[in-house]
């Protein structure tokens, strides 16, 4: 068992969390209420392309399948276009981190994915820099890990460039990561975007 003397010394590192999927499953119809969004309903992805709405049992914290999970995955994201829900979010977030005794995490946030919906860039790095602050001010230190979306080249230039330079911008960026269908796109299209990355002093995840 671990000495209670040795816990208050320890780093608590949580190496691998999803913002958009840290997103409480029971808040999701206040969070729809709010944004006018209804769960029950196809989400546009831009360029013309829709996603299908979640199953109810993906609702629940049971989605059928690997479709089913990134339906939801992408209605939570769209619920964070409303400023209001994002605001809970990032207060959920640094909430539940601390509560775990976290002090740091390496958060995986879905750029790309937050554009195709059609949010601002620089709303979203002032959130960023936002939650960092809040999650700062009570001991929490927040690394974000920028993914790119397989197979989809929209808004792939815009979130490679903003994880490059993400620091001029005050955004503690630790890595460029590359999420999705496998069967979507192969790693190797990729080398020479992390390749940029490594240079630039990011991590590939």
């Amino acid at each position: 068992m671990e000495e209670p003397h040795i816990r208050s010394h320890l780093h608590y590192l949580d190496p691998h969390v999803h913002f958009e999927g840290s997103l409480p499953l029971v808040e999701l119809p206040t969070y729809s209420r709010q944004a006018e969004i209804p769960l029950d309903q196809e989400t546009n992805f831009g360029l013309g392309r829709t996603i299908s709405a979640p199953s109810a049992a993906a609702l629940q914290g049971r989605p059928q399948n690997f479709p089913d999970f990134i339906a939801l995955y992408v209605k939570c994201s769209s619920l964070l276009r409303h400023q209001e829900n994002m605001l809970a979010a990032i207060t959920n977030f640094i909430n539940s981190n601390l509560s775990q005794g976290i002090t740091e995490a390496h958060v995986y946030f879905s750029l790309q994915t937050h554009l195709l919906l059609g949010a601002d860039l620089g709303q979203l790095a002032d959130n960023l820099r936002l939650a960092q602050h809040l999650a700062s001010a009570r001991g929490l230190h927040l690394a974000w890990i920028f993914d790119l979306v397989r197979g989809v080249s929209a808004f792939e230039k815009e979130t490679v460039d903003f994880a490059l330079n993400s620091s001029r911008q005050n955004i503690n960026a630790l890595a460029l990561g590359l999420a999705g269908d496998e069967s979507r796109g192969y790693a190797e299209h990729y080398g020479e975007i992390f390749k940029q990355a490594k240079k630039a002093g990011l991590q590939s995840i």
